[in-house]
């Protein structure tokens, strides 16, 4: 096989070329192209080798402060499961009806059009021309303070820019 590659015309010419040349000249060529093999072999191979190693370490060095990172957050998380678990937040003794009514003023909600219960402890309630910023405010307050949920909502938006009519249905939870 190596006898084969050796007669192809390409080689016998650069042989033939070669051994035309004098002794310095082929000193040269020698050393031209040991040089020109070494930085081939240092560009291909070993170059894309050591890049990629040094990659390979510095997305594992990455990963790994991901994963601490990760598993930091994750105890903090537990952590605040934990103590919010412990704090359900009920309607302290009053009724539905009345936390609703006594924290709408408060927030500068319209009187209601209506209110009536819904089950043991759930109320309707129809506000009309309610500012639609200050509605939001109040059922995350009620929210945060009572554990009073909304579970259906119809919003009518007015002509008059951030006026709506609201239609809400809440539950709280019992103390």
């Amino acid at each position: 096989m190596i006898g084969k590659l050796l007669q192809l015309p390409a080689l016998v010419s650069a042989r033939d070329w070669y051994n035309s040349l004098q002794s310095r000249e082929k000193q040269l060529v020698t050393v031209a192209a040991s040089v020109l093999i070494v930085l081939m072999l240092y560009l291909l191979i070993w170059s894309p080798l050591v890049g990629g190693l040094h990659a390979g370490r510095l997305g594992l060095k990455t990963a790994q402060s991901n994963l601490a990172w990760m598993k930091q957050a994750q105890k903090k998380v537990q952590a605040l499961k934990a103590t919010s678990g412990n704090s359900t937040k009920t309607l302290g003794g009053k009724s539905i009806l009345s936390v609703v009514e006594s924290t709408r003023g408060a927030n500068q909600i319209p009187a209601f059009k209506r209110i009536e219960p819904e089950g043991n402890n759930g109320v309707r309630v129809w506000v009309d021309n309610a500012p639609f910023d200050k509605l939001i405010l109040w059922i995350g307050r009620l929210e945060r303070r009572y554990g009073v949920s909304v579970s259906d909502i119809i919003v009518d938006k007015q002509k008059e820019p951030g006026m709506v009519n609201v239609k809400l249905i809440m539950a709280g939870q019992p103390s």
